[in-house]
């Protein structure tokens, strides 16, 4: 949901969703209804490559620029006393920690956020190719691969 203007509510989720499917998924929807009817303001924004966002290739550098660029966008448009929490879903979870340690460096204690959640977080990159690497059907999975074949990686991850 995009405020209009700034946002009245105390308390504001930035949502950054997992490889599957995009921000208008049923499933994440419903939850951004359920977090509305408790009081939250909800930000849920695609990462470049997915849904209606540009069309251009993910990567690692460009989501997680993508989740800077929303939470400064929210930091915005929130009132002074608005606490944020930011909300990573599977790669979400990823690209929120990545992009919140480099928030934290650049700005210390002025970043805004309140809390992070990660929800089903993976241990690692190659444990969630070795389950993903079969979603070809998806552009994010396929750059990753990409990668990975170049480097002759993907054969050790896989064995």
């Amino acid at each position: 949901m995009e405020p209009e203007s700034s946002v009245g509510r105390e308390k504001v989720i930035l949502y950054s969703h997992g490889v599957s499917n995009n921000r208008g998924a049923f499933y994440r929807v419903a939850l951004y209804n359920i977090l509305i009817k408790y009081g939250f303001t909800v930000l849920a924004y695609d990462y470049r490559g997915f849904a209606d966002s540009s069309q251009e290739n993910p990567t690692e550098e460009t989501v997680v620029q993508d989740c800077k660029t929303a939470l400064e966008w929210l930091r915005n448009k929130i009132k002074k006393n608005t606490k944020i929490v930011a909300w990573g879903h599977s790669l979400g979870a990823a690209v929120t920690c990545h992009a919140l340690a480099e928030e934290f460096d650049e700005k210390g204690d002025n970043t805004g956020v309140a809390a992070a959640i990660l929800e089903a977080p993976f241990n690692n990159m190659a444990d969630k190719l070795k389950v993903a690497v079969n979603d070809v059907n998806n552009v994010f999975i396929k750059n990753i691969v990409k990668v990975f074949s170049k480097m002759g990686g993907l054969s050790k991850m896989t064995k």
